[in-house]
């Protein structure tokens, strides 16, 4: 299933790597400012190397780099790779009384020519640091990534006519910013934003934006809350006489911060509203400032049919708000007329009032918004009486004038469709005794498919439908928006297809939940996702995290995929991990947030996740049924810790352990090398299953280690099955292998997967892998060997026409193998080889091969780990040895050939004596085990040793 999800990411990435790699793009030179000869950024010998900047990656060092500043007065436009402005002040090494301060770059563009920006050096976006001066033209900074100002030496002064971020602008040096830069921008500037991070609110009076003059800025999304307290923290100023004024504009989806003079007569919202006759309208108020506090003669509401011409008052409407109300229909202005101290009258800004007959209604009222595609919500209209004809009309501006559909619609319910991106309104228009009523505007704003995300907010019931555009405010569909889920509130996808989300915030007690109503429906999330008290629940289909961090940390949180249904997190090589279970690296931070599985189903992991708590409560993974957790590639040795927590040398607990299966089940994890995934999942204890399910690396042909069963007790007959594909239809060997243990085999090269059936039931065990390679070495498990200790003997197996050249090992930390020739002055050949503690320490076995066609090949890796215990090296001699039953009860025979008396040592694989015994003659020799396990059975014979392997099941 990974391969099916993620094999387009590896295809985008390589296709993308053959499209550099084909093409004719110029490197870039990297210049760095000396200003040796004057401040013209024209001439070349104030570069190093000499150099013109257009096209190249450009650097400015702190002020004891250069002779003369930088200043770029281009009179055309100017496009460079990478602009870096990265050092900040230093002290003098010589002198601490003299400091240099951070850089200092002038950019004067002439009207109407632009200064762009293409890259940035580091991953994650540009570290700005000293002053940079833009006083003509345009500026835009075109890379998709943050530009951040997170030190304190971080100033843009703009003075031109636009400025342009594409990506996020962050004024901080992180989430609780003490340090920051500061942006001041003059004139008639326009700064263009993709977002507005970081600023340090948590300071007071730390200005990090000053406006002055006509400045303003658009800034993407609705930032006004953000923005207000930025103000009230004193980071965004303005001069004296004037007011630092926030907007949302939802028709264009940006926040648009501007300056309003503190003497303004001004009323607000000044929207647009949409009434009937006799309704109340949304409250309108005057913002009571020195504009309102001068109007000392008193103030009175007014309204006209014409926006500037006010002919009838709101009778006893005298105060500092009014809820409208209009007793007739038509298009009506309001505004506040004031009278100052000199008797001068003075009117307000005004606001526009649609006021339709209350006999003919329309729902639903709210503005829909859609993108090009996407159906609208369909329109009904009731009316009061009964209507003799009706009209659905359409226009592109607000109030009219309107016109009927192409064709035209009659009946009481109209789904419009749109083919072009713009604001529509929409009415219908009710004959009623003869005369035409028309029903209030309705407002619908389609934006093209690729337009920026909306925020909304889940309005919907508990446990209501979130595909329904309706259910959400403002209305519009999921996908490509970022949306909100209020406390206490499940708000469950139940649909079929593709959504993408921008954002996630969950409120505390909320749930997200992904109902798709197949298991294909997919939803993606590409955005970064900052941890929330709410949770998400995956019950059917796949959810798909791409792109970013996926922060779960808050305590309140969990993450839970059941039945069939699947979560995938993938992102680009920019990160390390995908998921971040806490806001922390420490082993034991005090948060983080959990996940579950059951049923069947899978989290599947392209990246590792990260910071995994080790406390007990935090940070888990748990799973239960036949669910699994699936690691891309062999995340064996960097799960295993998680898996099996972690003790200090007293057998103090000192990581817990983060997968957790239910009681009665414990944790398996197992390395898939064909799909290239590490599995972990939940076995249960009581169930009948393979012990041993490890991979085994064999050639051709090579009868495998016996596979036993736990849990056999309650079965009688038991058939061993293997299939080509994990999950595929498993088939008998021929001839057939039964019983409790399993000695498998394979002619053809490849991965194979093998279960064991009992009692003819088709309730199978898990699986075992069987990887059928040319070369290998068995047993493939790892040894503990004493110094000069004997481990049990290693055995070469291939294909044919593969030949086997020596043994080699490659020591602890090393990477590359060395023949022992090299390392004890004798060189190892042969199909076989016995392990031994070799004084050089702990190192690794692998066996040399050359293929059919003359390369060099090397067989799977063994360890040998080799303590600082002493002991002798016997002389190694023929001894003969035969364990059987192998694997047994517990109960098995020892046969010995040895004219001398022999020693039997059964040794567990902790390396503690269990059994010993002393004959005096050649025989067999009956062992009795009672604990199930591997263990070692030594036979020493004067100074010959034998070793070999029992299995107890």
């Amino acid at each position: 299933m990974k391969k099916f999800y993620l094999s387009k990411f590896k295809s985008l990435y390589m296709a993308t790597a053959i499209l550099l790699a084909g093409s004719s793009l110029k490197a870039q030179d990297d210049l760095t400012w000396n200003g040796n000869v004057s401040s013209n950024y024209l001439e070349t010998q104030n570069w190093t190397p000499e150099g013109t900047v257009d096209g190249n990656n450009i650097t400015f060092g702190n002020t004891s780099s250069y002779t003369n500043p930088c200043i770029i007065d281009g009179t055309s436009d100017i496009t460079v790779n990478i602009m870096d402005m990265f050092a900040e002040s230093t002290v003098d090494e010589n002198d601490p009384n003299i400091t240099y301060p951070a850089g200092v770059v002038t950019i004067n563009m002439a009207p109407g020519t632009t200064f762009r920006v293409n890259g940035n050096r580091a991953p994650a976006g540009d570290y700005m640091k000293g002053t940079l001066n833009i006083t003509g033209g345009n500026y835009h900074y075109n890379r998709l990534k943050n530009y951040y100002m997170d030190s304190d030496e971080s100033i843009v002064n703009l003075n031109c006519e636009t400025a342009t971020y594409r990506h996020v602008v962050a004024l901080g040096n992180g989430n609780t910013p003490s340090a920051g830069g500061r942006m001041n921008i003059e004139g008639s500037t326009i700064v263009y934003m993709n977002g507005l991070i970081r600023v340090p609110t948590n300071i007071p009076d730390k200005v990090s934006i000053s406006l002055t003059d006509n400045a303003q800025m658009y800034i993407n999304g609705d930032l006004v809350d953000y923005i207000h307290t930025c103000i009230d923290n004193g980071n965004i100023i303005t001069s004296e006489d004037m007011d630092v004024v926030a907007e949302y504009d939802p028709n264009t989806l940006k926040t648009h911060v501007y300056l309003r003079a503190k003497d303004a007569f001004i009323i607000e919202p000044a929207d647009r509203q949409l009434l009937v006759v006799g309704e109340a309208g949304s409250t309108v108020s005057v913002i009571e400032n020195d504009g309102y506090t001068n109007m000392t003669g008193g103030v009175q509401w007014v309204y006209g049919t014409t926006d500037g011409n006010y002919t009838s008052e709101f009778t006893g409407e005298t105060g500092t708000s009014i809820d409208p109300v209009f007793t007739e229909a038509g298009t009506f202005f309001m505004a506040l007329k004031g009278t100052d101290g000199t008797s001068t009258i003075h009117y307000s800004n005004s606001v526009e009032f649609q006021v339709s007959s209350n006999l003919v209604n329309v729902s639903p009222e709210v503005a829909q918004n859609l993108r090009l595609g996407q159906t609208a919500a369909t329109l009904t209209v009731t009316e009061e009486q009964t209507a003799s004809t009706r009209d659905w009309k359409i226009s592109t501006t607000a109030g009219g004038p309107y016109s009927s559909f192409d064709t035209p619609v009659g009946t009481t319910t109209c789904t419009p469709e749109f083919t072009e991106a713009g604001m529509y309104y929409i009415v219908c228009v009710s004959t009623i005794n003869g005369v035409a009523y028309q029903s209030k505007e309705i407002q619908i704003n389609v934006s093209e498919w690729n337009a920026a995300a909306l925020n909304i907010t889940y309005t919907g019931p508990n446990n209501g439908p979130a595909e329904n555009m309706l259910n959400w405010d403002p209305a519009a569909y999921i996908h490509k928006n970022a949306i909100t889920i209020p406390d206490d509130i499940n708000a469950i996808i139940n649909k079929a297809g593709k959504d993408t989300l921008a954002g996630i915030t969950i409120g505390l007690n909320g749930v997200l939940t992904v109902k798709g109503e197949s298991p294909t429906d997919t939803i993606w999330y590409r955005a970064d996702h900052n941890s929330s008290p709410g949770s998400f629940l995956i019950e059917e289909g796949v959810f798909i995290k791409e792109k970013g961090f996926m922060r779960l940390y808050d305590v309140n949180t969990t993450f839970t995929v059941t039945g069939n249904a699947k979560a995938i997190f993938t992102t680009d090589t920019q990160y390390e991990a995908t998921v971040l279970l806490s806001k922390t690296n420490a082993v034991n931070p005090p948060d983080g947030s959990n996940m579950y599985i059951q049923d069947n189903a899978q989290i599947l992991f392209n990246t590792w996740p990260g910071r995994i708590s080790g406390a007990a409560e935090y940070g888990n993974f748990y799973l239960q049924d036949n669910a699994q957790y699936v690691f891309s590639g062999n995340a064996i040795g960097y799960l295993s810790i998680y898996v099996n927590g972690e003790e200090d040398s007293e057998g103090n607990i000192t990581r817990y352990p983060s997968f957790i299966a239910p009681q009665g089940f414990e944790v398996k994890m197992i390395y898939d090398a064909n799909a290239d995934e590490t599995i972990i999942y939940a076995q249960d204890i009581n169930s009948l299953y393979i012990a041993n399910p490890e991979e085994q690396k064999i050639a051709s042909g090579q009868a495998s280690e016996p596979l036993t069963l736990q849990g056999a007790g309650l079965y009688s007959s038991f058939e061993w099955v293997w299939s080509e594909v994990r999950d595929g239809e498993y088939q008998s060997f021929s001839p057939a292998v039964t019983g409790q243990s399993g000695v498998v085999s394979f002619d053809e090269p490849g991965t194979y997967f093998v279960k064991c059936i009992a009692d003819g039931s088709y309730t199978t065990t898990n699986f075992a892998i069987v990887n059928i390679v040319p070369v290998a070495i068995t047993p493939g498990d790892d040894q503990e060997l004493a110094t000069n200790g004997i481990g049990a003997q290693l055995t070469a197996v291939y294909a044919d026409g593969y030949i086997p050249v020596e043994w080699m090992a490659r020591l602890k930390g090393d990477t590359e193998y060395q023949s022992f020739e090299a390392l004890i002055g004798t060189p190892m050949t042969g199909d076989t080889y016995e392990p031994y503690g070799e004084s050089f320490g702990t190192h690794f076995i692998v066996c040399k091969f050359t293929t059919p066609t003359g390369e060099t090949i090397y067989s799977n890796e063994v360890g040998i780990w080799v303590d600082e215990a002493m002991s002798i090296k016997p002389e190694k001699e023929e001894l003969g040895m035969k364990i059987y039953p192998n694997p047994s009860d517990g109960n098995f025979y020892i046969d010995v050939d040895s004219k001398e008396s022999v020693t039997i040592e059964v040794i567990n694989t902790a390396g503690a004596l269990v059994s010993k015994k002393q004959v005096t003659a050649a025989g067999s020799i009956p062992v009795s085990l009672t604990t199930k396990g591997l263990y070692l059975v030594k036979v020493t014979s004067g100074k010959t040793v034998k070793v070999e392997r029992i299995i107890v099941k």
